[in-house]
């Protein structure tokens, strides 16, 4: 942050300032009248600033008509604010401050605005304290409604920014260092692998770990439903969380952003892939762990659930020889367990099989199966533009997003291709909407739609 004064987004804090003090006497003319500077150096940097722009206080420090004691005493009369000088604060002050705001203690240092708790209340310190950006970050943040504001030095707020995040990098290391010490303690690393085990067991697709105050607890989504196993005491979670994040190639020490990563493991005797989700909580990382087999022996239609009426019309859609069949319903419902079953009912060696997936759930036979990969530009529609070059029967479209996917799905199903997705809708009758809503010519989806099944776990 640029000393008041400085060019670019001055024009705004200076019309803040100008609001918020109407009677307070310009800068300049202050430090004139106590003789802090000369009238031909006010004179320059005047003229100065009219061509080049700018804050004048800045102006006048750069040609160095006066020193930075003088003009920030001079500012501080000015707004209104106390001055504070380097020594004035506490790093241990400091730091609490910034611990108690953990959540948004990036941004602070960012914007250089230093944050400390006293007796009176929170004290915010910064070297433009109407800035626009730095007022708005400071009223959003609800601990800090009716804090007490002080003036300081650029250099002075910039030296100990860089204090502080010095501080911060050594603490970060001890930190990442006693959580991997945890994460590889024998008993954690044995309740983690008993709870992975118990869910497979429990026949669980998702398992939850949700911090509170004083108690975590574990919770298991099955048949569509969560489930609660277990609370804990929070004292425990740190261990807990470190070792899924440490195993699933996550940074350990990262807490303040979200994060996903996989693992792979054996698990009540079956081949696993773990998903792992977490995200930054009010009291800690909430965690998620999708539990995906890498091979499915139950792969049938007639596991489904399905009525006999309704799996002999399932069956006749899978054997057209073109056409766009979706599978609708909401998060984990079953879609994509219902589409694996489908292309293992029409894997009978007679026809070329490829599916686009983000992830790839199940590993099936004698079927191309693909990992979109969105960062690297990978995408379901560029995966699709690529399959209609590898001559397939069947493709599979692990779930249909945005408009391009959904045209070249169609346009795969109009070009002699049985195409099998998924959509999220509530029921079937959605679907037709929700493609035209995507920007799909009505006409398309009436020529390309074969059928659409929705489903739902009860």
């Amino acid at each position: 942050m640029g000393a008041p004064g400085g060019p670019g987004p001055g024009r705004r804090r200076a019309e803040a300032m100008s609001d918020a003090t109407p009677a307070a006497p310009l800068i300049g003319e202050l430090l004139l009248a106590r003789e802090h500077i000369r009238a031909d150096d006010l004179n320059a940097a005047l003229r100065f600033q009219a061509e080049q722009g700018g804050r004048l206080g800045a102006v006048l420090l750069r040609m160095g008509a006066v020193t930075a004691e003088r003009l920030y005493a001079g500012l501080s009369d000015q707004l209104g604010l106390a001055w504070a000088r380097f020594d004035d604060l506490d790093e241990a002050a400091l730091r609490g401050g910034q611990k108690a705001l953990e959540r948004c203690a990036g941004p602070l240092l960012r914007l250089g605005l230093l944050a400390w708790l006293t007796e009176a209340g929170w004290q915010l310190a910064s070297a433009d304290p109407l800035d626009a950006e730095v007022r708005e970050f400071a009223q959003a943040q609800p601990e800090l409604q009716g804090a007490r504001w002080w003036l300081m030095a650029p250099d002075d707020v910039q030296r100990w920014v860089q204090r502080l995040e010095q501080g911060d990098l050594v603490m970060q290391a001890l930190d990442e260092r006693a959580l991997r010490e945890m994460a590889e303690d024998a008993p954690v690393i044995a309740w983690v692998n008993n709870l992975i085990a118990q869910a497979v067991e429990s026949r669980a697709s998702d398992i939850h770990l949700e911090p509170g105050e004083r108690e975590f607890e574990v919770r298991l989504r099955i048949d569509g439903q969560l489930h609660t196993r277990l609370a804990l005491g929070m004292d425990r979670y740190p261990a807990v969380a470190s070792r899924i994040k440490l195993v699933a190639g996550l940074d350990i020490a990262e807490r303040r952003l979200p994060q996903d990563g996989r693992i792979s493991t054996r698990a009540a005797g079956a081949e696993m892939d773990v998903r792992v989700s977490s995200i930054p909580a009010v009291y800690g990382e909430s965690i998620v762990m999708r539990l995906l087999p890498k091979k499915r022996a139950d792969l049938s239609l007639e596991r489904l659930g399905l009525r006999p009426s309704q799996l002999r019309q399932f069956k006749r859609w899978l054997g057209l020889a073109n056409g766009l069949v979706l599978v609708t319903g909401p998060t984990g419902a079953g879609k994509s367990t219902t589409l694996y079953s489908a292309l293992a009912a029409t894997n009978d060696q007679t026809r070329k099989i490829l599916t686009v997936e983000d992830p790839v759930e199940f590993r099936l036979p004698q079927v191309i199966q693909v990992q979109a990969q969105p960062d690297i530009g990978y995408t379901f529609a560029r995966a699709l533009r690529a399959f209609l070059r590898h001559d397939p029967d069947i493709i599979m479209v692990g779930e249909i997003r945005d408009r391009e996917t959904a045209e070249i799905a169609i346009q795969s199903a109009l070009t002699g291709h049985l195409v099998l997705a998924t959509l999220h809708t509530n029921d079937a009758p959605s679907a037709v909407t929700r493609l035209v809503d995507m920007g799909v010519e009505p006409f398309l989806v009436g020529a390309s739609l074969r059928a659409v099944m929705a489903q739902r776990l009860v």
